[in-house]
């Protein structure tokens, strides 16, 4: 076997410095598969439970940081 088949199969099947841009000098990118994108893909939104849990705990953070501007207000007046 020459020192180009070897260097080939090292390179998986490719010899070095063939199909290398000239700007990057990285292999171009693999062509994206038409099969990649599937229309059957579930929608990205969360279970009903798990946004009602959301909504649930951004409306006790807003609760919580109210409580403690008014726990600073009062223990400052009372100072």
């Amino acid at each position: 076997m020459s020192i180009c088949g070897s260097a080939a199969w090292a390179h998986g099947g490719t010899i070095p410095g063939k199909n290398l841009s000239t700007r990057t000098q990285a292999p171009t990118p693999p062509k994206p598969h038409a099969s990649a994108m599937l229309w059957s893909d579930p929608d990205d939104k969360p279970p009903k439970d798990l946004r009602e849990t959301e909504v649930m705990l951004r409306r006790l953070g807003i609760l919580m940081a109210l409580a403690m501007v008014l726990a600073m207000i009062v223990l400052g007046l009372s100072v």
